[in-house]
């Protein structure tokens, strides 16, 4: 990696986010998170250097998909790279988030700590 990238993780389920956090602030990201959708909502008005964002759609408060609505509203979060990462893969919910602005769209349970460090690899640093 060519610098220390700052994640915001947006997951409600604790041992997940302990998981995720843990990974990858040992893989050398500067690490945040958010346990419902109005935490990361202020998190992201209060960080505005975040790089990506791990979304989780199924959160307390504000479900996801309002979360990504929300932040692709502002322009200021544009450069913000969104990983929606969920359990869901109905194609109607996908289309929805992509049509949101989502960057990625990861089956959570499909994929490993250590692929989904390089899905955000290469979405930041484009070979």
């Amino acid at each position: 990696m060519n610098k220390k990238y700052k994640i915001l993780i947006v997951e409600d389920e604790a041992s997940l986010r302990f998981v995720y956090s843990e990974y990858l602030d040992m893989e050398g990201f500067e690490v945040i998170q958010a346990e419902d959708g109005r935490e990361a909502l202020d998190l992201v008005k209060t960080n505005p250097d975040i790089d990506v964002i791990l979304l989780d759609l199924m959160i307390p408060k504000i479900d996801g998909i309002k979360v990504l609505e929300k932040i692709r509203s502002n322009p200021k979060n544009k450069s913000i790279k969104i990983f929606v990462m969920t359990v869901l893969s109905r194609e109607k919910v996908i289309k929805e988030a992509f049509d949101l602005g989502a960057d990625d769209y990861l089956i959570k349970d499909s994929l490993t700590p250590d692929q989904i460090k390089e899905e955000i690899i290469s979405l930041l640093e484009p070979r």
